[in-house]
């Protein structure tokens, strides 16, 4: 009795003596095809997790750094915004007028260095101002300000 030969993908030759034969070979065939696949795949994904994972611990290294040596300068700064934290401030103009009174070491920052003052900064830009406070003031934990409108005195 003659078999029957098949070629899959162009690479295997299989011979079967019965018809049943073949169509289990082809299955089988099929299966090992995508399985295969699948291990390929895996190891791409693998490989691609690992890729990712050593740019990720780059990214974490180089992000951190020492925390430097504070200024004495926004040290007197930080004291005395503390100082007045405890005065409760209704407004940020309050506390630039209080600075004006306390600290005479201005920050880098505009408005401050340009307007050569506290207060005359704050008139100067008042949205600078506003925000290098508002920045400075959640650095040191303080309490917020009451919310909403102001009563006028």
């Amino acid at each position: 009795m003659a078999g029957f030969q098949v070629t899959i993908n162009g690479r295997f030759w299989v011979t079967a003596e019965a018809p049943e034969d073949l169509d289990r070979i082809k299955e089988r065939c099929r299966q090992e095809l995508n399985l295969a696949r699948a291990r390929k795949t895996i190891s791409e994904m693998n490989e691609a997790r690992r890729r990712l994972e050593e740019t990720h611990a780059k990214q974490l290294t180089a992000r951190t750094s020492r925390p430097g040596k504070r200024s004495s300068k926004y040290e007197a700064i930080d004291r005395a915004l503390q100082a007045i934290d405890e005065a409760k401030p209704k407004s940020h103009l309050e506390v630039f007028n209080y600075l004006d009174k306390r600290v005479r070491n201005l920050p880098n920052a505009e408005p401050f260095v340009s307007a050569r003052g506290w207060v005359v900064g704050f008139r100067k830009d008042p949205v600078r101002a506003r925000s290098w406070l508002s920045k400075r003031w959640s650095v040191l934990n303080l309490a917020q300000f009451p919310r909403g409108p102001k009563q006028l005195q």
